[in-house]
């Protein structure tokens, strides 16, 4: 539809003004100027009939009336540091007007989000440009300075690119200089041991620890999952990206206050380093070592019991069969000695081999002499 949609500050709150005879030319004008507007309020609810939205339908360009104009031409000034930006000043009108800084690109989300940093401090900047930045190239940037949660923020920002350069190198910090709050919205890097990682639409987010404090990492790509193929759990990462603290309740400007969290919005993933994968003897693999030698160890009981029970069976049949054996002999013995015939027993050359008691009665000799004499 023809027209366009105007963004109006009222205080902390915001309403959107639509004129459908106002076109983009017309606006330059408009941008940084108090205004009055006349036309029908809309109002939008959501499902529990609660206010969540105002917007005023302006039937001509005539009814938006510039109370004060923009003060003057804004690119046309010097960019300011980075961290002058939200600091006192005796001019009542420079709060909330737009600026105009100059940086450095660490990080882009096109279409919403940029952060840029000078040689000292870093800024989160909310942009609807959608063009491709890199990291290193040098932009300026005018916008609307307002609190963020802890470092300003710069709202409504147009940009252009004045330049290229190498990256920046990335500010190496241990958990308790992020949370210092010092090096927020600045290009760090940080070592820390890899816990988990989770998916969560085209974002990956990693749990990491280091020097007993827990923090996390993100990196929106269009396949998270292909980011991981090398990493374990329990592996020693370095991450470099962007610090963003999480004030909590209470903050003060002393030396002595933490942040609550922090965690590190990273760009590619070659923001991300493996330093040393994990031991092997993890915990998990530990328990399945345990678990397979229990395994072995009670196959084993089971075995050794069936074999003793088998060898116990073996040895009752050996038992009983001597018994039977030994008990046959005797019966053999007893027959034999008792006899009232000569019953004698020779080798295959004649030679005698034994003689019962009738026959030593009968031959009128002891056993002894005639055990070895031949028959004939």
């Amino acid at each position: 539809t023809n027209g366009v949609n105007l963004e109006i500050a009222v205080g902390s709150d915001r309403f959107t003004a639509f004129i459908p005879s106002l076109t983009e030319s017309n606006l330059a004008g408009l941008v940084d100027s108090e205004v009055r507007v006349k036309g029908v309020c809309s109002t939008r609810f959501n499902r529990q009939r609660q206010l969540f939205s105002i917007r005023f339908l302006v039937p001509f360009a005539e009814d938006i009336v510039i109370e004060k104009p923009a003060a003057g031409d804004v690119l046309a000034q010097a960019a300011r540091p980075i961290g002058n930006l939200l600091r006192f000043t005796v001019q009542p009108s420079a709060y909330g007007r737009r600026v105009k800084v100059a940086g450095t690109v660490i990080l882009q989300q096109p279409g919403s989000t940029l952060f840029v940093q000078d040689k000292e401090n870093g800024l989160y900047v909310q942009t609807r440009q959608s063009d491709a930045l890199v990291p290193g190239d040098r932009v300026e940037l005018v916008g609307f300075p307002m609190k963020g949660d802890y470092t300003p923020i710069l709202e409504d920002a147009i940009w252009s690119k004045i330049g290229s350069g190498p990256e920046p190198e990335p500010t190496l910090i241990r958990p308790d200089d992020a949370l210092g709050g010092l090096h927020d919205c600045q290009l760090v890097a940080i070592e820390g041991r890899l816990l988990d990682h989770a998916f969560n639409n085209n974002e990956l987010v990693l749990l990491l620890e280091a020097d007993n404090w827990v923090f996390s990492a993100h990196l929106i790509c269009n396949d998270p999952r292909s980011s991981l193929v090398k990493l374990e759990n329990g592996s020693r990462l370095q991450l470099t990206g962007v610090c963003r603290i999480e004030v909590g309740d209470i903050w003060r400007a002393g030396s002595a206050w933490h942040a609550k969290s922090f965690r590190v919005l990273m760009r590619s993933p070659a923001d991300m380093q493996v330093l040393r994968l994990p031991p092997w003897w993890t915990l998990p693999r530990l328990f399945w070592a345990l678990g397979v030698l229990l395994l072995v160890v009670v196959v084993s009981l089971i075995w050794v019991g069936m074999l003793r029970q088998k060898v116990s069976q073996q040895t009752g049949l050996i038992r009983n069969q001597r018994d039977v054996e030994a008990a046959l002999k005797e019966r053999y013995q007893d027959l034999f000695e008792n006899a009232n015939d000569m019953v004698y027993t020779h080798d295959l050359d004649g030679q005698i081999t034994s003689i019962n008691l009738a026959g030593e009665r009968l031959l009128g000799s002891q056993r002894a002499e005639i055990i070895h004499q031949n028959v004939l």
